[in-house]
């Protein structure tokens, strides 16, 4: 049972938390605080008593890992509870922080990580990760308000290779108590791949799969190592409706330019009458370790040929063109500088529905 909000004594404090100290400042930094509860002591300068306004300014007291383009170091770090220091840094100790301060609150929400999911499945509930309110005692749309949902995402063993983005709308705002984010478009969800997956918190959108997001990612991982798996296993079949064409062997130091022109390339899988191009997913890798440093999905347009299959079904193995357009698919001007001997592989996947 929660304590009261009227008539808190040290008394009650510290029999509720199960302290041997009457001392204010002993009670309002003690290792037996809940931390889940809503309210309880949090660092402010107020000497009066608080509101729940200032508890949600104070993040509920609670102190994210973050930082610009987090890895793993950041992600999966658990949340600190910050309680107050004292009158030297101008946080007082309030013994009235503890009135509806409840003993038994738990943990507010909680998050879902697929063990595995099927390889272009349209199915949308596949592959897909999740936060949801447990209705405890602190509102989860309070605790992270307008904050986007996101996912760090690489190859199981190749931290460096990460790509990110969040879900496409702001979560945590408002009813339903909840926000998805899915796996299943990230260029490395392939047939037979295993990914390791953190989920995180962030203040901007990233709108694709990108692997530098120049934006402050927070961990989610409130507790336990419960918002990261590092062995998410993507099952299935490859998608029989897409192949692949390279331009490699471009060696430049700084930034990326593609050739122009017309490029052919063999079709993987056949295509038949009726499919038409839908997107272009063009990435970068280092010729010398392989590594992925550049990812980003684009409208196939008119840039594809034949756009609309209309006439013909086409096999395996058969040519197919395809118009390498610079102004249509740019690679941006930020990816790592390289030696004198190393060059990029750029390969462009064209997706065919």
């Amino acid at each position: 049972m929660a304590l009261p909000t009227t008539g808190i004594s040290t008394s009650m404090v510290r029999n509720a938390i199960g302290a041997s100290t009457n001392d204010v400042g002993a009670l309002c930094t003690h290792p037996n605080i809940n931390m889940w509860s809503r309210w309880k002591p949090v660092r402010s300068s107020k000497v009066i008593g608080l509101i729940e306004t200032d508890l949600e300014n104070a993040q509920f007291g609670f102190a994210f890992p973050i930082a610009i383009n987090a890895g793993v170091s950041i992600l999966s770090q658990n949340w600190v509870y910050d309680k107050p220091r004292g009158l030297a840094y101008n946080e007082g100790y309030r013994l009235g922080d503890f009135r509806n301060y409840n003993h038994q609150a738990g943990i507010p929400f909680t998050i879902s990580i697929p063990d595995s999911f099927l390889a272009n499945a349209s199915n949308p509930s596949i592959g897909v990760c999740s936060v949801v309110s447990t209705n405890s005692d602190i509102q989860l749309s309070k605790l992270l308000k307008n904050r986007y949902l996101g996912a760090m995402v690489f190859t199981a063993g190749y931290a460096g290779t990460a790509l990110y983005k969040t879900t496409d709308i702001s979560g945590f705002n408002g009813s339903p108590e909840k926000a998805e984010i899915s796996l299943k478009d990230c260029p490395l969800a392939t047939e037979g791949e295993t990914l390791s997956v953190y989920l995180f918190v962030s203040h901007s959108a990233i709108t694709e799969w990108t692997s530098l997001p120049y934006e402050a990612l927070a961990s989610l991982n409130a507790e336990g190592n419960m918002s990261f798996k590092t062995s998410v296993y993507v099952t299935g079949v490859p998608k029989l409706n897409k192949h692949i064409i390279d331009v490699s062997g471009i060696n430049v130091h700084g930034w990326s330019e593609t050739i122009n022109g017309y490029a052919t390339g063999t079709l993987l899988t056949a295509l038949t009458k009726s499919m038409e191009a839908s997107t272009v997913t063009v990435t970068a890798r280092k010729n010398s370790n392989n590594e992925l440093v550049y990812t980003k999905v684009y409208s196939a347009g008119d840039n594809v040929d034949p756009t609309y299959i209309d006439k013909y079904d086409y096999n395996a193995g058969d040519t197919i063109g395809f118009y390498v357009n610079t102004g249509a698919f740019p690679i941006d001007q930020t990816l790592p500088g390289l030696p004198w001997d190393d060059f990029y592989n750029i390969k462009y996947t064209i997706n065919y529905v």
